[in-house]
């Protein structure tokens, strides 16, 4: 299985994917509730919005995104993790609702599946894609967790 290079070769994606996400360190952010957030669980439908809020780690990893149907692969950058999901940029269009397998290319090194649950238009030919994790082993949630809280440590401990 050949990994499909968008414009060059691997460093030309990671100086683009840098660019793209312009997050000079990891930060922790939590999600605050925006005005068409607060409509919709004031409606008679508040149980069925999906709107996830929680500590989100602002974080570039390397990804590579393996589509299970047709053994392709391509690669991607997360730009933000959760204990539940990730904010994803790729250069492939992922349907809402399709599920893929993401390998981190660094530390915590982890091999999650995960489902779409949306996606946007970026920049340059790219697109951002909302991630919720699914099928989770209980090892790997806990190394995800593991990673996540040292990271939180590390970086209130700087600042």
């Amino acid at each position: 299985m050949a990994l499909g290079y968008v414009s060059g070769g691997r460093e030309d994606w990671r100086v683009r994917m840098r660019r793209l996400l312009r997050f000079s360190r990891g930060t922790f952010q939590e999600r605050q509730p925006h005005m068409s957030d607060e409509k919709k669980s004031s409606g008679a439908n508040a149980a069925a919005s999906d709107k996830r809020y929680g500590l989100r780690l602002r974080k570039y990893i390397d990804v590579v995104v393996e589509d299970p149907l047709s053994s392709m692969l391509f690669r991607g950058a997360i730009a933000d993790i959760s204990n539940s999901g990730m904010r994803v940029i790729v250069d492939q269009y992922l349907p809402k609702g399709s599920k893929y397998t993401f390998t981190m290319k660094r530390p915590p090194t982890l091999i999650m599946r995960g489902e779409v649950r949306w996606i946007r238009a970026f920049e340059n030919d790219t697109f951002q894609a909302g991630v919720q994790f699914v099928e989770v082993h209980d090892d790997v949630q806990k190394r995800l967790d593991n990673f996540i809280d040292l990271e939180r440590q590390r970086l209130t401990s700087n600042g």
